[in-house]
Order: structure tokens, then sequence, then C-alpha cells
């Protein structure tokens, strides 16, 4: 299950819409109710942290692919 949901979630596309997602999520309710709530707060830091580490993973291995897919 937990390979599904990997698979899924680790594919360019989707991780920068779940990336991009959590940036616009920030002007919301939410972002007003983390200002008043400490583990909110520091829940939006963690998913901006885990959405960002997401995208540049993805973006690291399709660059290590192509790169290693030019070589002679």
């Amino acid at each position: 299950m937990l390979r599904v949901i990997w698979a899924f979630i680790s594919r360019p596309v989707v991780a920068t819409v779940l990336h991009g997602a959590r940036y616009r999520s920030g002007m919301s309710r939410l972002f007003e109710a983390a200002l008043q709530q400490g583990f909110l707060h520091y829940a939006k830091h963690a998913s901006f942290l885990g959405t960002g580490l997401l995208f540049w993973w993805c973006c690291c291995i399709a660059l290590a692919a192509s790169t290693l897919a030019a070589m002679p």
C-alpha cells in the first residue's frame, strides 16, 4: 500500500501540484489559524518542508535518470 502511495506522489507532476497547493493554502483561513495556534504553525512548516523535499527529490531523480541515459 505504501509503495502505491509513494509511486503516485513521487511522480514529478503530482509533486509539483502538491508543492504548489501548499503555497496556495498559505493565503487561506488556515494561515490565520496557524498564526494563533502553535501546533498548526509547526504543522504548516513541516508540510512546506515535506512537499519541498518531495518536489526536489523528483527533480533530482529525473535529472539523474536523463543524465545516465545520455551517457554512452
